[in-house]
């Protein structure tokens, strides 16, 4: 068995093909600057086929744990508060260290929008509510989409 992967036999192949392209699509249009002007109307539709991949999935695999976990017992409001609980304190920890780790730079830049006013918007998933998501964690903006929904 040199040259053996081991395979998780709970991961889907077929899903895991369309994060790859999910990540592909996404990375290109954050590279846009990069490539050929007559390019962009191709990478910019990608840019939200990648994103949109990335709910659809999220949702699929989320909602399929949740399906799971009320399979083996009834739905009460203790199971649903497990569930969200062991979920957040999954996300949760690396999303703050990377927010948090965002605006200690953009603090140490003077950045103007580095205000702990937008740090707690970000911090409760509400920095795009009223108008575009501020600076200086911007790409933060489809994480509070999912957790809204």
């Amino acid at each position: 068995m040199l040259f053996s992967i081991p395979v998780s036999h709970s991961r889907i192949f077929g899903l895991d093909l369309l994060r790859a392209g999910a990540i592909l699509t996404v990375m290109l249009s954050h590279t846009s600057g990069y490539l050929p002007a007559a390019w962009a109307p191709a990478y910019l539709t990608l840019q939200w086929d990648g994103v949109g991949n990335f709910f659809v999935l999220s949702g699929f695999l989320i909602g399929g744990i949740l399906l799971k976990t009320l399979e083996k017992q009834p739905a009460s409001r203790a199971v649903l508060l497990d569930f969200w609980n062991r979920r957040w304190l999954r996300t949760l920890p690396p999303y703050l260290l990377v927010l948090f780790i965002s605006f200690a730079i953009a603090i140490a830049r003077h950045e103007k929008e580095a205000t702990w006013y937008n740090f707690f918007k970000y911090a409760v998933f509400s920095q795009n509510l009223r108008k575009p998501h501020p600076a200086p964690f911007g790409e933060a903006w489809s994480l509070s989409i999912e957790e809204w929904f």
